[in-house]
């Protein structure tokens, strides 16, 4: 009888890499990467915002507090496959959904929860940090980045990605 380091020693020296082949999705589960693969596009693919909220300057919010509120207009709504390109002033508010687009001029999202909408005005009762609750663009992965390596096994999360 030969050891197990032997064995395995024996078993990769006459061992080959099967071939490469190209299969459709469907057919992936279960396989492994011939070859690294790459990010076709940024992840997320624009700013977005991770929770259903309102959109603030962070200057309007920065004395909020449960008993004083910032007290903010309303001025519009983006959801979530929303293209319109929407701005906020000083002393304004937006309500972004989940996923939705968040404009340029948005410093936070404060969800809410921490805010209660009143005839025509939001009050927003806690401060934000800078980028509070907003996915930037490319934050997981950029455009060509390796995201998996050779050799991966393909599972429903690998199909998925």
């Amino acid at each position: 009888m030969i050891s197990y380091e032997e064995a395995l020693s024996l078993i990769l020296s006459n061992a080959q890499p099967l071939g490469v082949e190209e299969v459709p999705l469907s057919a992936l589960l279960g396989r492994a990467l011939a070859r690294p693969l790459a990010a076709a596009a940024d992840m997320p693919a624009f700013d977005n915002s991770a929770v259903d909220g309102f959109g603030v300057k962070l200057a309007d919010v920065e004395r909020a507090s449960e008993s004083s509120p910032a007290r903010l207009e309303l001025s519009g709504t983006i959801q979530a496959g929303d293209r319109g390109a929407l701005s906020i002033a000083p002393g304004n508010t937006l309500k972004i959904l989940t996923g939705a687009v968040v404009p340029a001029d948005v410093e936070a999202v404060v969800m809410r929860e921490f805010c209660q909408e009143q005839d025509g005005l939001v009050l927003v009762k806690r401060p934000a940090k800078p980028g509070e609750n907003i996915r930037r663009r490319g934050e997981e992965f950029k455009a060509g980045e390796q995201i998996l390596p050779t050799g991966t096994r393909v599972s429903p999360p690998v199909v998925g990605l």
